[in-house]
């Protein structure tokens, strides 16, 4: 992506998150690791916002597809920093998802 990270960084940190699905759901790559890490550093420009708790889930559901043992503690941001917005539910929503897939990571891999 050719945009400025300062400039509107929770809309680039949307964006991101959404071609991180839309690879995966084209097969062109699956939940990778590194990009959810660019996409969360990109939103740590704008701490604290329903876009760096989107992020984190992001981050904690592609970790757990990869065995990431960090993944349950990016949920637990993600949904730290949800909770603290009050009008950003989709906020709150992803952190839960992010959640429940880090924490249904069996010790083989991938969620249940």
């Amino acid at each position: 992506l050719e945009r400025d990270p300062a400039a509107d960084p929770e809309e680039l940190c949307e964006l991101m998150v959404r071609r991180i699905h839309l690879r995966a759901s084209a097969g062109v790559a699956f939940f990778e690791v590194d990009d959810a890490r660019r996409a969360v550093a990109v939103a740590e420009l704008a701490p604290g916002t329903g876009a760096h708790a989107f992020a984190l889930a992001e981050l904690a559901q592609s970790g757990a597809w990869h065995e990431d043992p960090e993944a349950p503690r990016h949920a637990a941001r993600a949904l730290d920093i949800a909770r603290t917005i009050d009008d950003d539910r989709d906020a709150v929503v992803q952190a839960l998802r992010g959640i429940i897939f880090a924490l249904s990571q069996p010790a083989t891999g991938a969620p249940r």
